[in-house]
C-alpha cells in the first residue's frame, strides 16, 4: 500500500469512526481498507450508492453524516466569527498601546524639560542668593 492510498484509507477510518459506523478504531481501519482497496483493485466503476453499501452505510447514515456536517460548518462559522472579533479587539488594543506609548513618550520628555528648567531656576537662584549675600557683605 503506498503512502497515499495509507492516507486514504485511515482518513476514512477516522470518519467511519467519527460517523459511528464502526464501533472501535480497527474495524473502522479494516471497513476502510477493504472499501479503498477493492476500489482501487476494481477501478472507479463502483457508483457512490454501491460504495456506501460496502462501507454499510444507510440513508439514516448519511443524513447523520449531513446533520455531522452542518453542525461542525456552523462551529467553523462561530470560530472564524470569534477570531474576527479577537482580531478586530487586538487591533484596538494595540492602537490604544501606542497611543500609551506616545503619551508615556511625551510624559518622559515633559520630564526632562521640567528637569533641566528646575535645575536652570536652582542656579539662578543660587546665583542671585550668592549676589545677595555679597551685597550684604559690602554694605
Amino acid at each position: 500500500m503506498d503512502a497515499n492510498t495509507a492516507e486514504r484509507v485511515s482518513q476514512l477510518a477516522k470518519n467511519l469512526k467519527d460517523l459511528h459506523l464502526a464501533t472501535t478504531a480497527e474495524e473502522a481501519y479494516e471497513r476502510a481498507k477493504e472499501i479503498i482497496m477493492g476500489t482501487a483493485a476494481q477501478g472507479t466503476d463502483k457508483s457512490i450508492k454501491e460504495l456506501m453499501a460496502d462501507a454499510g452505510m444507510t440513508q439514516q447514515d448519511l443524513q447523520k453524516a449531513k446533520e455531522l456536517l452542518k453542525e461542525e460548518e456552523k462551529a467553523l462559522q462561530e470560530l472564524k466569527k470569534e477570531l474576527e472579533e479577537l482580531k478586530a479587539k487586538q487591533a484596538v488594543e494595540t492602537e490604544h498601546h501606542d497611543a500609551h506609548q506616545q503619551q508615556t513618550k511625551e510624559l518622559d520628555q515633559d520630564l526632562i524639560d521640567a528637569e533641566h528648567d528646575v535645575g536652570v531656576l536652582e542656579e539662578n537662584v543660587d546665583v542671585a542668593e550668592e549676589i545677595q549675600d555679597k551685597e550684604t557683605e559690602n554694605q
